[in-house]
């Protein structure tokens, strides 16, 4: 085993040291819009819009909770709620049959959209609700909402702010409104089989910059509790995409201690060019030239002729005149060679003794001038029997 040398030692002790420093005293920085917009909802995100906060929230009220990753028509029958916020991506077409089935088999679908996309829409048609967006600036103003039609022991008005942006409308009748003004619901709840869905107009009371403001926590939590009934609650992550970056390497790398370990890698790279030493010795390299055909049958003769193995040559010859009549006649008895032979003008007596010649010659140590005789009569045999005109 090679001896650790003093260059190890700095690298290691370096890459120790940039790691120790970047964690400790490391600023993360605050997220762009632009990745806050991407982990709006998700509820590992940390970010103003990230439901984090809300998690948390549910797990120190003793809520069984799980971040579910895959598709929501995969939903176990056991989960009881389902929480959706702000997520970027809608529903298609199988996984709004797969949810309304899984919802009137007595789930909760708790859904508070950013928009509602265009598959969406089915959900919605299903439990006879109808989301109108809102032109103008989304103004911010408190509503009151009454969870009584969810659970009668909710029966206090719970103080949310929201938005003006978006209402909620049931041209059909049917779904219970919870809270709203003259334009519509801002909160509504609709009945689907033994299930319920739940639909804010607005995610802001979800939201980690919001979540304590007036009594989004109390309303969330009592909701979930009174529809949960001591079963497991999903947070939707799958339509946030955050199975992506989830390995062990891009979390370090998302840390401050990315930038220290790129730049590390870096430095070691020039200081080691620099240098020019190799950590080890160094390596012989053996270039194996292939080989022609023609060298492994010439170095077969050198052994032979070496070792006086004139019989194994023969037999190696009369094996190939063998296979190549047999493939032509279907056969390589006295009488299929003998027959063959006469029909194209040859002696076939003579052609059965040039083949048991041969066969006697490589059963011993024929001498080399035997040896080409024999070899010379077995090709001269296989050219004629092999001819296409008989004659």
């Amino acid at each position: 085993m090679a001896k650790l040398r003093f260059e190890h030692y700095v690298i290691v002790a370096s890459f120790a040291a940039l790691l120790a420093g970047s964690l400790l005293f490391g600023q993360r920085q605050a997220p762009s819009k632009e990745e806050e917009e991407t982990r709006g909802g998700q509820s590992r995100a940390p970010t103003r819009s990230g439901a984090l906060a809300l998690w948390r929230v549910l797990r120190q009220h003793g809520v069984q909770i799980v971040r579910y990753e895959r598709r929501v028509d995969l939903l176990h029958p056991s989960t009881r709620v389902l929480l959706s916020v702000a997520s970027p991506v809608g529903f298609d077409a199988d996984e709004a049959a797969g949810l309304e089935r899984w919802i009137r088999g007595g789930g909760t679908f708790l859904w508070l959209p950013r928009t509602t996309l265009d598959n969406d829409g089915v959900l919605l048609a299903a439990a006879r609700l109808e989301y109108v967006p809102h032109e103008g600036e989304p103004e911010e103003r408190s509503f009151s909402i009454d969870a009584s039609p969810v659970d009668p022991a909710l029966g206090r008005a719970y103080s949310v702010v929201l938005s003006r942006r978006a209402r909620l409308r049931s041209p059909k009748g049917g779904p219970v409104g919870l809270g709203g003004d003259d334009r519509g619901w801002v909160a509504a709840c609709a009945r689907l089989g033994r299930g319920r869905l739940i639909v804010f107009a607005d995610p802001r009371p979800a939201r980690n910059d919001a979540i304590l403001h007036g009594d989004h926590a109390a309303l969330l939590t009592h909701l979930v509790l009174a529809c949960a009934d001591g079963g497991p609650v999903a947070f939707d992550d799958y339509h946030h995409g955050y199975a992506e970056g989830q390995t062990p390497v891009a979390y370090l790398l998302d840390t401050p201690a990315g930038g220290a370990i790129l730049n590390l890698a870096v430095l070691a790279a020039l200081v080691l060019l620099g240098a020019g030493r190799r950590l080890g010795p160094a390596r012989t390299v053996h270039e194996e030239r292939r080989r022609r055909p023609a060298e492994f049958i010439e170095a077969y003769a050198r052994l032979c002729r070496a070792s006086r193995a004139t019989g194994p040559a023969i037999a190696l010859v009369l094996g190939h005149v063998l296979d190549s009549l047999q493939r032509r006649f279907g056969a390589t008895d006295d009488a299929v060679i003998g027959r063959e032979a006469a029909r194209r003008g040859l002696d076939a007596k003579k052609a059965l003794q040039s083949l048991e010649a041969a066969k006697a010659a490589s059963r011993g140590r024929p001498a080399p001038a035997e040896m080409v005789r024999s070899l010379r009569d077995l090709e001269t045999l296989r050219r004629a029997l092999l001819a296409s005109k008989e004659k």
